[in-house]
């Protein structure tokens, strides 16, 4: 949150220094989800959503896909999916979102595109996701 410091500043998770329980982790993280946090500046800032493509690393969880359906988002280009999607839920979080018409597109990039982008990837939760190959 805004004038919080993030838990990579601090060096230990907010929510596992209370010792909240992993159900609902997210009710006591200070942080929130990349696709959270763009609906949100978007709408601060007065740009509309509605047929846009949103870009991500990682397939959007469930609550951040209904996020971005409400907001008017029309596809979704993914590199990875979920962490923690099986495939009978990989299946059934797709429909979801193909109900919705959204387009779905995954992504796979090359070592180049990866060394290239990586210069613009320097914190701590963007290097944990550049695999080295």
């Amino acid at each position: 949150m805004p004038g919080l410091p993030h838990c990579s500043d601090e060096g230990i998770c907010y929510r596992r220094s209370i010792k909240a329980p992993d159900h609902g982790k997210y009710d006591f993280c200070r942080s929130i989800h990349a696709e959270a946090n763009a609906i949100a500046l978007a709408a601060r800032s007065g740009i509309g959503l509605e047929g846009a493509t949103a870009y991500f690393t990682l397939f959007p969880c469930y609550v951040c896909t209904k996020l971005l359906v409400r907001a008017g988002i029309r596809e979704i280009v993914y590199e990875i999916g979920y962490e923690s999607w099986n495939q009978e839920r990989d299946k059934h979080w797709k429909e979801v979102a193909e109900g919705a018409n959204i387009r779905i597109r995954e992504v796979r990039l090359s070592k180049e595109d990866k060394k290239w982008f990586e210069g613009f990837l320097q914190d701590d939760t963007s290097r944990r996701r550049l695999k080295s190959e």
